[in-house]
């Protein structure tokens, strides 16, 4: 289907959808509702035809003969209601709650009276503590409780803080499961990146009304997610304008460099002579013997003098200082204005220094010489001059240094927004809203744009690669990446009655991301001459260079490419149509049904290259993100040409649901069905061809040996040819919650579902082949939805008036979770294909404890147990047949059997964690003294800390082989722990609102690991020596089980890693911010 066919389709689906009048379509909850009764006070009877409206809108209801009234459709906020009717004093209630998808009951009881009375008596809504209408897991973050967290600026650190929900290298994890299969929702628009499968998160604090997260099962209405649901509505406007900002900086103070303050990593800077294994020991010392800081009686580097009495360098003669000098040269760093420090000292300019350079040198690779900084900013209010129509507008800029120098010296993210809201009248609303982002950061690997979701993660950017040969050229092993976002989508609101109302929404999705070598080229010519020897610009920049080309000690690797060889461009076309329709059809069933059409467009261009020129300027310059087929026949293409190949592909993926939400005396049910379907692409490669490829000739060298990659249009690999067609999957998914009240003040609550989600693209479409190499990966369109069978039950209990104690627990069944099979060739060669491979059981039970409300002081204290066992039915790896063997052969059968090791099961030992919340709020009376700036000097402090403690990962720890411990965890790394503290101070000035604060993150300084795997820790315990890691592990091992600790505890230095500030994450971080609104 061509995007203008697929155009066509969207038109006529949105006639018909708009015709039909009872048919609409699926997507995220925004809005909330209202209901109760309207009594009198006196005699306890109904007063049917009361008014109820919320103050300021032109919402409300009227009491039926047994006085109850319902307002569907309130967007989440707080609100005044009032109730009202002839002969009766009316009654506002005021900070009334709405949530999403939550009923807040609200009930009046009016006075008689013989005088008409216009001003109403004004009383607080009463809390709900214990929420009875919620059968699901469900935590309603509003934004005063964002604002407070002391967790950091962005969603993922919020969100965080609740309990089943964690955070993983790449992303967001709740309850064992990643962000892939997560459903992130803004307004009803879905923010999945088809392409990789990760959600877009990058979004201001300051537009946020309300973030809704489930972390249980959830309603029909939401598809394509298996692990969760982070719902985010964004802030209306109203009738006046309205300002919000906030702003932070971390500024460079603290750590243990006092030369170098702001580090992210403990421990010194690595370019200092206080890194002693890596630096310090190599430092010049009139050429004598270095110290010995190991205790092993032998100088920790005999020193230069004896160096150069005994090497050479490039088949040159050194003497001791020119010796020095090459190393100094290997080992520079540079500074954040752009100077190349060599000896100390400024050695030029980037310009100065390759002025004669033409091809863009882009940044320079330096860290710790910038403060982290970001603010956004949300202005919102009516059109001026037209009535009718509002606004919201927002830009959010992120600039966060990474940890280490890689290509980048830091990540930075800029996301704008503008929202129109057009009012038809009182019962139509059309609402169309864009949002760009740009974001740039680095990868690692050779293909796939996996994006470091948090610049300060350490483990990120060092535990892929070997890094302690790596560790001062990280910028050819970890590259540039840009990835931009735009979506685009438009809502129509109709009311149809005041117990109907529909929308419709049409949403474009177009993201674009670039993965290519380090910007800067390397100069490969003379730059420096040091003696009789002239070195080039390594290990700084990018340059193809064949080989293992090492420092003068041959310790550290130099080369410009590694792992940056790999070019990607990709693009995602996005189509969604979508809507809903809800219905109050009795007082007792909320009917609300919908479905969803999205057609993608997916493409990406991969491969390798050995020209720096051809790939910046042939094909980024040419065309950026904007991508143009493959021909093949570029000028300045390199002889590696047909490494360069394209996938191109459609897909679709359609829904319907139901589901009735039925209230009967204060009992809910939720119970609906959903039905999914998912058209992959339909031109793909046989895959009986790839595991019955008729005989061992065909599979050796079709599949598995040297020869021709692609033909010019790059859409015939290894002969196989594009004519099949993977079926359409239907799947049905049943959804029920349960919510049962058991007393005043306590219910119990019970959900189960199935839910399904699309295969990823990369394992349905993804062609990776080496450089000069065979084919290495191999996609599978006709992978199966993997599915998710979740049970939930829960008790919540009401304590102490403003209390709430809530016990769940919880099982997940997840099946045909994708992976890959390894087809191996007798010759030695394979690659990978992709298969329904996997299976897990997840079980947890989590306990809450929160005071949600109060003039003081608000939090929560959790505790949580999950376990998981991960078992495999599919093939690990698969053998081809013998030459003349045929594949359905008895004896090659069996040979299966014996080598492809199917049927693995794994049983991963439980984990405990928990979480601590506490907000202290002086009110602005507190204290003594004279009020200034709208409080006294003791009132308006905020006080917030936040806690979390994770048990150590396990591992195993089988020094001697022995059979008996194969895969049985029987030791913990050390366990986690984290305090964050808020201290803000709130005044008015003129109206305006602000709160200046402080952050303090890591208060305790806690060194916490972020490697949790024995073998990366060896691989930097090994000092100048190579060959000795297993020595240091088991000395290592030795110290801590004899004194009773952990793997990740300190003992004496002479036991620990070289690079322990690698495996130690971030140090405590000050941060200073002011926020202000009106």
């Amino acid at each position: 289907m061509t995007a203008r066919g697929a155009l066509r389709t969207l038109v006529a689906l949105t006639v018909a959808v708009t015709l039909g009048g009872a048919c609409s379509l699926l997507m995220a909850g925004t809005t909330g509702k209202i209901s109760g009764t309207v009594r009198d006070a006196d005699t306890g009877e109904p007063l049917p035809g009361a008014s109820v409206v919320i103050v300021g809108t032109q919402m409300g209801a009227a009491a039926d003969e047994n006085g109850f009234y319902f307002i569907i459709g309130v967007p989440p906020g707080t609100y005044t209601v009032r109730a009202q009717m002839m002969g009766y004093t009316p009654v506002e209630q005021t900070d009334v709650p709405v949530f999403v998808d939550r009923t807040t009951t609200l009930n009046f009881q009016l006075k008689s009276t013989v005088i008409e009375v216009e001003r109403a008596l004004v009383v607080t809504a009463e809390r709900e503590l214990v929420r009875k209408d919620v059968s699901y897991t469900q935590t309603n973050i509003p934004a005063d409780v964002v604002q407070r967290l002391p967790t950091g600026y962005n969603l993922q650190q919020v969100l965080t803080t609740q309990v089943g929900v964690s955070a993983n290298p790449e992303g967001l994890v709740i309850r064992r499961s990643d962000e892939r299969e997560i459903a992130y929702v803004l307004d009803g628009m879905n923010l999945k990146d088809e392409q990789d499968t990760r959600p877009f998160d990058y979004l201001p604090k300051t537009n946020i009304q309300e973030i809704q997260l489930l972390t249980g099962s959830f309603d029909a209405e939401y598809g394509d997610a298996r692990g969760g649901v982070v719902n985010v509505v964004s802030r209306t406007p109203g009738r006046r304008f309205f300002v919000n900002f906030e702003g932070q900086i971390s500024p460079l103070i603290g750590g243990d460099d006092p030369d170098h303050p702001g580090l992210k990593h403990f421990g010194p800077y690595i370019y200092s002579d206080r890194n002693w294994w890596e630096y310090g020991r190599y430092a010049w010392n009139e050429g004598n013997p270095a110290a010995d800081r190991n205790g092993d009686g032998k100088a920790d580097f005999d020193g230069w003098t004896a160096w150069a009495n005994k090497n050479k360098f490039h088949n040159q003669k050194l003497s001791a200082w020119e010796a020095y000098q090459v190393w100094r040269w290997q080992h520079r760093s540079e500074d954040g204005e752009g100077n190349i420090l060599y000896n100390d000292k400024k050695f030029g300019t980037v310009d100065e220094l390759y002025q004669a350079r033409t091809v863009h040198r882009g940044p320079l690779n330096y860290y710790g010489f910038n403060p982290d900084w970001n603010f956004d900013f949300t202005i919102g209010g009516p059109i001026p001059f037209y009535d009718r129509m509002s606004f919201v507008a927002t830009h959010r800029r992120e600039y966060t240094m990474y940890p280490f120098f890689v290509a980048l010296p830091a990540m930075e993210v800029s996301t704008t927004s503008l929202k129109l809201i057009h009012q038809f009248g009182p019962d139509k609303r059309l609402l169309v809203q864009d949002m760009y982002s740009d974001v740039r950061d680095v990868h690692w690997g050779d293909y796939e744009p996996y994006q470091t979701r948090q610049a300060g993660s350490v483990s990120q950017i060092f535990s892929a690669y070997n890094s302690n040969e790596y560790i001062y050229a990280h910028d050819s092993r970890i590259v540039p990446m840009g990835r931009y976002y735009n979506f685009l989508g438009a809502t129509w609101t109709h009311t149809l009655s005041p117990k109907t109302f529909y929308e419709l929404r049409a949403q474009y999705t177009h993201a674009r991301k670039f993965k290519i070598p380090n910007l800067r080229e390397r100069n490969l010519g003379a730059v420096i001459t040091i003696g009789p020897v002239t070195l080039d610009e390594a290990p700084k920049g990018w340059a193809y260079q064949k080989g293992d080309d090492r420092d003068i000690l041959n310790l550290y690797r130099l080369r410009g490419e590694s792992d940056g060889r790999g070019l990607y461009l990709g693009t995602d076309k996005t189509v969604f149509v979508s809507g809903d329709l809800t219905s109050q059809i009795t007082s007792n069933h909320q009917l609300k049904l919908g479905f969803q059409w999205q057609y993608d467009d997916i493409f990406e261009q991969n491969g390798y290259t050995e020209n720096y020129l051809y790939l910046v300027n042939e094909r980024y310059r040419k065309y950026g993100p904007d991508l143009k087929p493959n021909t093949g026949d570029e000028p300045g293409a390199p002889g590696d040409q047909a490494n360069f190949h394209d996938v191109h592909v459609f897909q679709w993926y359609g829904a319907f649901y139901v589901r009735d939400r039925m209230e009967y005396g204060g009992m809910i049910l939720n119970i609906g069905f959903r039905v999914d379907a998912f058209q992959p692409f339909h031109n793909w490669y046989d895959r009986n061809d790839i595991f019955y490829p008729g005989g061992a000739s065909y599979w050796n060298l079709q599949y598995l040996n040297y020869g021709p990659v692609a033909d010019k249009a790059g859409k015939n690999y290894y002969g196989l040819k594009p004519d099949t067609h993977p079926p359409l999957q239907v799947r049905v998914s049943p959804r029920l919650g349960v919510s049962h009240p058991i007393g005043p003040q306590s219910k119990i609550y019970f959900n189960y579902g199935h839910f399904y989600q699309k295969p990823s693209r990369e394992y349905m479409y993804r062609v990776q082949l080496g450089y000069d190499e065979p084919l290495e990966e191999m996609g599978n369109p006709w992978l199966r939805m993997p599915r998710t069978i979740q049970f939930e039950a829960g008790y919540e209990q009401s304590l102490f008036r403003d209390w709430v104690i809530t016990l769940r627990g919880y099982y997940k069944d997840v099946t045909d979770e994708l992976d890959n099979v390894s087809l191996q060739a007798r010759d030695g060669h394979s690659h990978d294909y992709a298969i329904n491979a996997n299976a897990r059981d997840i079980k947890g039970i989590e306990l809450e404890v929160a005071k949600r409300y109060g003039r003081y002081l608000t939090g929560f204290a959790n505790i949580e147990y999950n376990r998981e066992k991960v078992s495999r039915y599919g093939w690990s790896n698969l053998y081809g047949p013998e030459s003349g063997q045929a594949a359905t052969d008895p004896t090659y059968m069996s040979y299966l059997r014996t080598v492809s090791n199917p049927d693995v099961n794994v049983q991963y030992p439980g984990s405990w964690a928990a979480k601590v919340s506490l907000s202290l709020m002086l009110p602005p009376d507190f204290g003594f003294g004279p009020f200034i700036l709208g409080s006294r000097p003791l009132g308006n402090w905020l006080f917030s800390v936040y806690h979390t403690w994770r048990q150590g990962a396990p591992y195993t720890w089988n020094p001697d082989a022995l059979a008996s411990l194969r895969g049985v965890y029987n030791h913990r790394f050390k366990d986690y722990n984290w305090t964050d503290l808020h201290v803000e101070k709130r005044f008015t000035i003129a109206g305006v609102n602000i709160g200046a604060y402080a952050e303090i993150w890591n208060l305790f300084n806690v060194k916490n690991l972020r490697y949790t795997n024995v073998d990366s820790w060896s691989d930097l315990m090994s000092r100048q020596d190579r060959g000795n890691e297993r020595i240091a592990r088991l000395a290592y091992a030795e110290q801590i089980f004899k004194q009773g600790k952990k793997w990740g505890d300190e003992v004496d230095e002479k036991y620990m890693p070289q690079r322990y500030y690698v495996f130690y994450g971030q140090p405590r971080d000050y941060w200073f911010g002011l926020r202000f609104y009106f």
